[in-house]
């Protein structure tokens, strides 16, 4: 009981900000779709974290190591990259894309592990990296980026190893009324005995990028920052799941204020709340596929 309560600060500030906003906006009218997509996961994507800010020299070294990762062959047919913006950096620059929240699933991450093996090394650090929610490790290095490719590596290829335990399929539907909102529909379901009546966290990310920042005080004061795979918002649902049968959820998401829908992304995950581990993951563009020509 106390892993899973250590580890269910991975997600401790969403419920407060979300009655918050259910306080003080309006609900749309529900309306029929003008449009349903239904996308499947390919079984093999891995999720990995960067836990990052604008105000640290260190990240954008670790942003080009993300960069090479899929320029070396491990693009997102392979990887989902999940960049998290923390607020623990924000003296004197404030990053335009940190939050609490983010801070508090990095910290929930770090005492998680050191619950588990008190000689963890601390991952309350920018910029941490987080592999299937499995693997951490650093993302800087004096001597750049090539030192840390191998150890990257070795990381993105012990997580393509383990068994992708639940399978994942979802709905989109959108709404030409309210362009800014999508209806996503969650179907899992176990592959294997042992998580056959587990409860997981069924998440969705929205991501924008690249996206440009110039930062003018701190320690990346001057640079013009190019940033990848934004996390502009994140929510969840706990999800049962079977193996005789699909588990079915539904999320509605909003885009953020001032978001690019051509440049923002729908990512879905499975995380266990008392491990942190990943068992599925997928992603798919916030605009539809323009149709093609009869």
């Amino acid at each position: 009981m106390e892993d899973r309560l250590a580890i269910s600060t991975l997600f401790w500030l969403i419920p407060l900000s979300f009655v918050l906003a259910d306080e003080e906006l309006p609900q749309p009218t529900p309306s029929e779709p003008s449009s349903v997509r239904e996308v499947q996961s390919s079984g093999s994507q891995i999720v990995i974290e960067l836990y990052t800010s604008q105000g640290c020299n260190y990240c954008p070294n670790a942003e080009r190591l993300i960069q090479e990762m899929i320029q070396k062959g491990y693009g997102r047919n392979r990887v989902i990259p999940l960049a998290f913006h923390v607020d623990y950096f924000n003296t004197p620059w404030a990053d335009p894309f940190s939050s609490r929240f983010n801070s508090g699933r990095q910290w929930a991450y770090h005492e998680a592990f050191k619950k588990r093996d008190a000689n963890t090394p601390d991952l309350y650090f920018t910029p941490m990296i987080m592999v299937d929610g499995r693997y951490p490790m650093s993302g800087y290095h004096s001597n750049g980026t090539a030192p840390l490719w191998p150890l990257l590596k070795s990381r993105l290829d012990r997580a393509s190893k383990a068994r992708r335990e639940a399978s994942l399929a979802v709905r989109l539907e959108s709404f030409a009324d309210r362009p800014s909102h999508r209806s996503i529909t969650i179907r899992a379901q176990a592959k294997t005995a042992r998580l056959a009546g587990k409860e997981l966290l069924a998440c969705v990310a929205i991501t924008e990028g690249p996206m440009s920042t110039s930062v003018p005080s701190g320690e990346n004061a001057g640079e013009t920052l190019i940033e990848h795979n934004v996390v502009r918002s994140l929510q969840y649902e706990t999800v049962s799941l079977r193996r005789d049968a699909l588990s079915e959820i539904t999320i509605p998401v909003t885009l953020a204020e001032g978001g690019d829908p051509a440049r923002s992304e729908i990512v879905i995950f499975l995380q266990d709340e008392a491990t942190g581990a990943m068992f599925q993951a997928m992603t798919t563009p916030w605009n539809d596929p323009p149709q093609l020509p009869r």
